[in-house]
């Protein structure tokens, strides 16, 4: 697969070049630790905090999936926990309705395919997906992430790694068609789904290239093939 570059894997750095690029004021930049500069979000405005019902572009730098030592560079969407775990987590944590989740869910069979091969024309190259699982909080124990990553143009998919400790994830194994993904993400198993958060990602890793060519309007239009979920 082709190797796409950045001049620099700041998080940050990505995230203000890309906002240059954007539509102003119908967005701003938002760290997910003001602590730490590996993960940035460009959320749409006005947005209320917290974030997790939007569709959001996110720029991470990686040294623990697939592709360590990149920056990802995406669009994020996330899941709440179930009405089950209320009483557990926060109530804005509850996923409801209005968030983007349920209108990926929607789209991911019909429109959501035509948008990743504008992407993947964008940056000639298939882009990635991350599936994130994690269990609601337990007292006295650190909060674990499930996850698996394909590569995918649309049609086909290649998984590219896994890191599993239950079967909530089971659904999505030997996928090779995004068709598969698409019945693995609506059908994640019932009985566990409530007690998940789950975070989906579909994007690419940038490498850094300092004296090469730099691919941030590459970039930035994969980003724009997702704009109908930044919202």
């Amino acid at each position: 697969m082709t190797k796409l570059g950045l001049n620099s894997i700041d998080a940050y750095r990505v995230a203000c070049r890309v906002n240059d690029h954007l539509i102003p004021h119908e967005h701003r930049l938002k760290p997910h630790d003001r602590f730490n500069n590996t993960l940035w979000w460009i959320i749409p405005t006005p947005a209320e905090s917290p974030s997790y019902k939007y569709g959001k572009y996110v720029f991470e730098r990686r040294d623990h999936v697939a592709c360590p030592g990149t920056i990802f560079c995406g669009l994020h969407v996330e899941k709440g926990y179930g009405d089950a775990a209320s009483g557990i987590v926060s109530r804005n944590e509850l996923s409801q309705g209005h968030w983007m989740w349920h209108r990926l869910l929607a789209d991911v069979s019909s429109g959501f395919p035509n948008s990743i091969a504008r992407a993947t024309v964008a940056i000639e190259t298939e882009v990635h997906l991350h599936i994130a699982a994690s269990m609601s909080p337990q007292p006295r124990k650190p909060r674990v992430f499930e996850t698996i990553a394909f590569a995918t143009n649309g049609a086909n998919t290649v998984q590219l790694s896994e890191s599993r400790h239950s079967n909530v994830l089971d659904g999505f194994q030997g996928c090779t068609t995004w068709n598969a993904l698409v019945v693995a993400l609506r059908s994640i198993r019932p009985e566990l789904e409530p007690w998940y958060w789950i975070d989906f990602e579909i994007g690419y890793p940038f490498t850094e290239t300092k004296d090469d060519p730099d691919h941030i309007e590459r970039c930035v239009k994969m980003l724009q093939a997702f704009r109908p979920w930044f919202d």
